[in-house]
């Protein structure tokens, strides 16, 4: 996403605007995304690994679909 820095820790998932939250637990970890920054026609999107880095990894497919709400709207 244009402007907006791709997060590479737990303190820039807190920062960023578009992440709900995430769980870091023994299922591995997962970010959650608003559903005002996703496409239209997706219902939800939860990145996940088994770690931070893969669950990040995970995130890049999402991450080139995502835009800002009033983009969206």
């Amino acid at each position: 996403m244009k402007g907006f820095q791709f997060p590479r820790t737990y303190a820039d998932l807190d920062a960023a605007p578009w992440c709900f939250g995430y769980e870091s637990a023994g299922d591995g970890c997962f970010i959650y995304i608003k559903d005002a920054w996703l496409p239209d026609d997706w219902d939800e999107a939860s990145p996940w690994g088994e770690t931070l880095k893969e669950a990040l990894s995970d995130l890049y497919f999402f991450w080139r679909h995502m835009r800002p709400p009033s983009v969206n709207a």
